[in-house]
């Protein structure tokens, strides 16, 4: 059948649409050339590839080498893109958040007073709250004797004393210098 013309093959298969007569010779030749302007269609549509073209691209494919990654981006690579990983810092991240959001909110139930200390030498932090009630003697004797223990403390407060005469606080520098005189005598 390869060597056979599509009208002989046509004449075969389908005998009784071809007689012998003026008409089916038309028909045969419009047959014909309606194929033939089909198959020059499709040749100028789709180039054909030479014979050799399958081993010629198998070898060049053989040819090319992929250039191998890096072991550091590779590792670094498969360490971002794993989901469970992903997954995991995720909630880390939300649990943080939500123990952030619940502490501040639970902090501003209840509210420290606002307090004032110093740090000694021995790095310890003496709390005393910023608006100690002086009046009452014995609250600053046990004051001034401490501060009189400890010569670092009166150091500490004259620095505050500074401090507030620097920032326009007279009346805090002032009760400072009273206590620094308080413990001096």
């Amino acid at each position: 059948m390869i060597g056979m013309k599509l009208s002989t093959w046509l004449r075969i298969r389908y005998p009784q649409f071809f007689t012998e007569s003026k008409e089916s010779v038309v028909l045969d030749n419009c047959l014909c050339s309606s194929f033939r302007e089909k198959r020059q269609k499709e040749e100028t549509i789709l180039p054909r590839m030479s014979q050799d073209f399958d081993t010629r691209l198998l070898a060049l494919l053989r040819e090319e080498k992929i250039a191998p990654i890096d072991e550091q981006i590779s590792f670094v690579r498969r360490w971002l893109e794993n989901r469970n990983l992903q997954y995991s810092v995720s909630f880390a991240m939300v649990l943080t958040l939500a123990l952030v959001l619940v502490s501040r909110y639970s902090s501003q139930e209840s509210r420290l007073p606002d307090t004032a200390g110093v740090v000694l030498e021995n790095s310890s932090y003496l709390n005393e709250p910023t608006s100690m009630e002086l009046s009452d003697s014995h609250h600053k004797r046990v004051f001034v004797d401490s501060l009189k223990r400890d010569p670092a403390s009166i150091q500490g407060l004259k620095g505050l004393e500074v401090y507030y005469q620097k920032t326009g606080r007279g009346s805090a520098a002032e009760e400072v210098r009273l206590l620094i005189e308080s413990a001096e005598n």
